[in-house]
C-alpha cells in the first residue's frame, strides 16, 4: 500500500493544494498549453513555443528536427510545428 495514504487524501483536498494547481493551470494556459501531454521548445529569449501537433511520435520527431535545423542556422525562433 501507499504509506500514509490518509494524510495524502487530506492534503490533496487542501486549499494550498488547490491554489498550487490553479497557479500551474494558469501558467500552462498563459504559455499556450491546452491539454496533456504538452511539449514545447524554450526559445533563446526564454519564451516557450508549444508544439502544435503531438498526435504521433513522428510529428514530435519532425518538430524536434525542424527546431534543431533552425537553431543550427542561427534562427532560434522556430514555429513549434
Amino acid at each position: 500500500g501507499v504509506p500514509d495514504i490518509d494524510k495524502w487524501n487530506v492534503d490533496r483536498e487542501s486549499d494550498a493544494a488547490q491554489s498550487e494547481l490553479d497557479r500551474i493551470d494558469a501558467d500552462a494556459s498563459d504559455n499556450g498549453f491546452t491539454g496533456t501531454p504538452s511539449f514545447a521548445f524554450r526559445e533563446a529569449d526564454g519564451s516557450l513555443t508549444p508544439l502544435e501537433d503531438t498526435q504521433t511520435s513522428q510529428a514530435i520527431i519532425d518538430a524536434i528536427n525542424e527546431q534543431a535545423k533552425s537553431a543550427k542556422s542561427g534562427n532560434n525562433s522556430g514555429n513549434g510545428q
